[in-house]
């Protein structure tokens, strides 16, 4: 015997023989499903959020913004300034990792010293959760580039680690890499 009940954002579907239940929502791309077999059990329905946000963050950086983009799309320039292993196959479809393997995702749009945009994920996104988008826009400035960086459809739970994550081990580093170039 089967009862289902649907709603356009949620559906839960319950079967009265093996008491299987099926939880399933839906929001922002990102679609968490969870089973529980065991009746006799409180709820152990591992609980998490299915809400995503975005990530804005501005930046100058004392370069050129060809010498930012390329300090971001060329693996051996990404490894020298986070001193993590990078990969890079910096073309739209290519594929990337940073940070020995932390970030993993691919191309999607590169407009060289202007534009990166990356389908992007970490480890540590919930398991089922959908890539990330992540664009980096650069333009001329005194001083060097400013650097707009829009994060979205990342997690929530993860997103303060993620926006600290940026600063600390992407903005910081890659100005002290083009001051020490520049002395």
């Amino acid at each position: 015997m089967l009862f289902v009940l649907g709603m356009a954002q949620r559906g839960l579907a319950v079967n009265a023989r093996s008491w299987a239940i099926s939880l399933e929502i839906t929001c922002h791309d990102f679609t968490l499903s969870r089973f529980m077999n065991d009746p006799t059990k409180e709820n152990t329905m591992m609980r998490r959020t299915a809400k995503t946000v975005k990530i804005t963050q501005k930046e100058i950086i004392p370069a050129t913004p060809m010498e930012v983009y390329e300090a971001y799309v060329d693996e051996e320039k990404q490894t020298e300034f986070t001193g993590s292993r990078a990969t890079s196959d910096s073309r739209v479809g290519g594929e990337f990792t940073a940070w020995d393997g932390y970030i993993t995702g691919k191309y999607i749009e590169l407009k060289p010293g202007k534009k990166i945009v990356q389908e992007w994920r970490s480890s540590d996104f919930p398991e089922g959760a959908s890539p990330s988008r992540f664009e980096i826009s650069l333009r001329e400035v005194k001083g060097g580039t400013e650097l707009t960086m829009t994060h979205a459809g990342v997690p929530e739970g993860a997103a303060g680690d993620i926006g600290q994550g940026w600063k600390d081990y992407y903005w910081e580093p890659i100005k002290k890499y083009f001051k020490a170039r520049k002395q």
